[in-house]
């Protein structure tokens, strides 16, 4: 019975192992830059992938035996050759990067291999003085998980009940909303409420980073002063009421109606007897 449980943990291992896929990170092409900085950047690219514990890494060496034999020289820069050799050695995608420099900061543009030819591709100019793991790992998961791929928008607004839109979807009601998953890139969002006047910015959400975003509303006056008095449960006075339902224009009209009824009344028995002595001549 043990030895079954055994034998059941080692497939499940085996099967979690072939779905994380195994991925080689491959020698880097010099666009300009030294061997030195070269290999520099490579060890950068080797730090920030074991960081993404959803793959399997592979060591690069056996790569870059193959690809200095004469027969597979020139798959480093044809993809369906390279996805040939990478069956070869039991790999399932190869991250292969081009580096350039700009001034102090390098472009390293990364091109995702595998047996069908290119997968994927994404470039970044990455600042060797300032958290450099950092930006080189968000380049990989660009490339092989763009999915997490992301950050995050906390919202604090001042107003309960308030919701809360992003790029036009609703997303949560309340004073504060944590909103998870936001792809990197700008973002319109909204806060709104019945009583008050829209909320909008356009947010810059970065790699891995939580925004912050302190929500204030200003309130409409006029029906913010109408909610005043209706929830002071009271009745109205007469400055309080529009102009047509003052006691000034309440007798205005009531005594103007009087004095078109009165002249209506008067003038109808003219009327009668004149049409009763009229004769009408044949013609």
């Amino acid at each position: 019975m043990r030895a079954l449980v055994s034998i059941a943990m080692l497939l499940v291992c085996v099967a979690a192992e072939a779905k994380r896929g195994t991925v080689i990170i491959a020698p880097v092409n010099s666009l300009g830059v030294s061997a030195g900085q070269a290999r520099r950047i490579h060890r950068w690219l080797q730090a920030a992938a074991s960081d993404l514990a959803e793959f399997r890494w592979r060591s690069p060496e056996r790569l870059e035996r193959k690809l200095q034999e004469a027969a597979h020289f020139a798959c480093r820069t044809k993809p369906l050759c390279m996805g040939r050799l990478l069956g070869e050695i039991g790999v399932d995608v190869a991250v292969m990067p081009d580096v350039g420099s700009v001034g102090d900061a390098y472009v390293i543009y990364l091109q995702a291999i595998g047996a069908q030819g290119v997968i994927a591709s994404a470039s970044e100019i990455v600042d060797p003085r300032t958290q450099v793991r950092k930006q080189v790992r968000a380049l990989l998961v660009q490339l092989l998980a763009p999915r997490r791929y992301s950050g995050s928008i906390v919202v604090n607004a001042d107003v309960a009940g308030a919701w809360v839109y992003l790029d036009g979807r609703r997303v949560a009601r309340g004073r504060r909303t944590m909103i998870d998953a936001v792809p990197v890139g700008t973002h319109a969002l909204r806060v709104t409420h019945e009583r008050y006047h829209d909320f909008v910015r356009f947010v810059k959400v970065g790699f891995e980073q939580d925004v912050s975003i302190a929500a204030s509303l200003t309130a409409f006056p006029i029906k913010s002063k109408r909610m005043h008095l209706l929830d002071a449960n009271r009745p109205l006075t007469d400055r309080e009421l529009p102009w047509y339902r003052r006691s000034w224009a309440v007798a205005v009209f009531g005594a103007a109606i009087l004095v078109t009824a009165a002249t209506v009344v008067a003038l109808i028995p003219h009327s009668v007897a004149r049409d009763a002595t009229l004769t009408v001549v044949p013609p």
